[in-house]
């Protein structure tokens, strides 16, 4: 599984299904950087990707699952390079790949995935929600705590008759669980703060000089579940150093690759494959070995009364998988107009279903 060539793409979408980035729309279209109509789909498949091939770029190189929100690059294809603030950091070539790591030239802080512009056109924010959906995402995506599934009580009109958003959430009592730790955390997001959200210089850069935005909008200086936080350029690190990421890394594997939910039976599973995960240095690979040993991931027989074997736990192919086995079984290439009819939102079988 490991020494496969087709190993990182496989890891790409996985990553996939837990960002959820390839989506076909976004605030901003080919046409608005001047690409021809022709390049639709590759704009749209490229923004999504960014982040994916990133994390896929670390766990299939081998390096410290941490460099995913801590790296200072990113990686990225020629299209992305030429319609955003990036530069290769090694010298294309006619042989070299499309996707290449590069760095951003805009002066945004380290950080991984947490500063792609990838992941966050995907979940951008609106002016009155000011950044706390990403606070809530960041959360949700590598700490696997949804703040949306707190329970709360409240008047509708409390927050529709106030003049001050800002106030009531931080003197609610039914307001303050969830706002104490998202107001502070969505602080650190400002520097991806977009006067205009169908703008082409706004989406396009990183904007340092409103890094501290949010402490005079929301009221609060950035902090990080409690933490304070000297500048954006913390955010990486504290999550890295969150034992959370690690634990939740454990668990989004562990589901996807099992394709079932996880019940409380899992716990000393998930418990044994966390650790083996640190006891591997964080190496991606680590995790996976353990994982496909597993018998929720390995196909399991049982024997019959007549002696005929009974498989159970059959699994689902990924949409990815169930493409290239019918490429490989029959030679149909499972496309139109270069798009993947599986995995394409707009002219594939993923809007049917």
């Amino acid at each position: 599984l490991l020494e496969d060539s087709r190993h990182e793409d496989q890891l790409r979408s996985i990553f996939s299904e837990w960002l959820l980035t390839q989506v076909e729309q976004f605030n901003l279209k080919h046409s608005d950087y001047g690409l021809p109509d022709e390049q639709s789909y590759h704009f749209l498949r490229s923004v999504g990707e960014e982040p994916l091939r990133l994390m896929a770029h670390v766990g299939s190189s081998d390096l410290p699952w941490t460099d995913v929100v801590t790296a200072d690059y990113t990686i990225a294809n020629r299209l992305l390079m030429d319609i955003w603030p990036l530069i290769p950091l090694v010298e294309p070539s006619e042989t070299s790949p499309d996707w290449l790591p590069a760095q951003y030239t805009d002066e945004r802080p380290s950080g991984g995935v947490l500063m792609t512009n990838g992941l966050w056109w995907r979940y951008f924010t609106t002016p009155n929600n000011n950044n706390r959906s990403r606070a809530a995402q960041l959360s949700n995506l590598f700490l696997c705590e949804n703040l949306l599934q707190r329970p709360i009580r409240f008047s509708a009109t409390a927050l529709i008759e106030a003049d001050n958003i800002n106030n009531v959430v931080q003197t609610d009592p039914a307001c303050i669980g969830c706002h104490n730790v998202l107001d502070p955390l969505a602080s650190a997001f400002f520097g991806f703060w977009w006067f205009d959200i169908y703008d082409v210089s706004e989406l396009s850069s990183y904007h340092p000089e409103r890094e501290f935005l949010g402490e005079s909008t929301l009221d609060q200086p950035m902090s990080y579940f409690g933490q304070p936080m000297n500048s954006p350029a913390d955010l990486g690190p504290m999550v890295a150093q969150d034992g959370r990421f690690i634990s939740c890394t454990v668990t989004r594997m562990t589901q996807m690759l099992w394709k079932r939910e996880l019940i409380v039976d899992d716990f000393n599973q998930l418990v044994y494959l966390q650790e083996m995960f640190k006891n591997g240095d964080l190496r991606l690979s680590a995790l996976l070995e353990h994982i496909v040993l597993t018998s929720s991931y390995r196909a399991q027989f049982t024997i019959d009364a007549s002696n005929s074997p009974i498989e159970h736990r059959l699994k689902l192919l990924q949409p990815n998988q169930l493409h290239s086995t019918v490429q490989i079984l029959t030679g149909f290439n499972w496309s139109e107009d270069d798009r993947p009819l599986l995995t394409s939102d707009n002219n594939g079988y993923r809007r049917m279903l």
